[in-house]
């Protein structure tokens, strides 16, 4: 969705939903843009952004090593619990000690994975904003250039409290006409 809010000179770009849990920039064509940067133009800068959100490796990793985690940890628990009843000592088994720590551990792991992915997505799209805002800001008459704005946006409430989300929006901000040079340093 493309909205040109009040400000003349600016046009926020938000990301929509292409799948299940998969976003993207919106490569539809902003109107305000005409003159400024070509269609053409517009939508391979944004294809190259959008390629930051295609990079799932870390997702996949931090998905299979907590998963593991989990799994192991909850058998060794249920492996421990079963041995207790089947045994006549009171004490606590050391398998359960073990699967209860598993399970903190993969716990642990995907909080602070999915945490780390999301600040190194964030700098990855500022990098590639940055980039792509390189072509089009040094272009006579009229410059532009390409942020990139995240906020928390409350989203509603859920089961288990307030729903939060990320929001990812790139502001192009159109500017002035760029003087020459020499009116510059006189």
């Amino acid at each position: 969705m493309i909205d040109t809010s009040t400000y003349s000179n600016f046009v926020y770009v938000s990301t929509i939903q292409t799948g299940c849990v998969t976003i993207e920039f919106d490569s539809s064509y902003p109107l305000h843009l005409i003159g400024i940067i070509s269609r053409d133009e517009y939508q391979k800068s944004i294809q190259q952004i959008n390629r930051v959100f295609s990079s799932n490796r870390m997702t996949f990793l931090v998905c299979i090593i907590s998963g593991f985690c989990l799994v192991i940890g909850m058998t060794l628990v249920i492996l421990g619990a079963a041995l207790q009843v089947n045994s006549r000592d009171n004490q606590f088994p050391p398998i359960t000690g073990a699967g209860i720590t598993l399970l903190f551990c993969g716990a642990t792991f995907a909080l602070i994975g999915l945490c780390a992915m999301q600040y190194r997505r964030t700098k990855q799209l500022q990098q590639a904003i940055a980039k792509e805002s390189l072509k089009y800001l040094p272009r006579t008459p009229i410059s532009c250039s390409w942020k990139l704005e995240t906020k928390m946006n409350w989203c509603g409430i859920s089961d288990d409290g307030q729903y939060r989300r990320l929001i990812y929006r790139i502001i192009i901000d159109i500017g002035r006409p760029v003087t020459s040079s020499k009116n510059q340093q006189m």
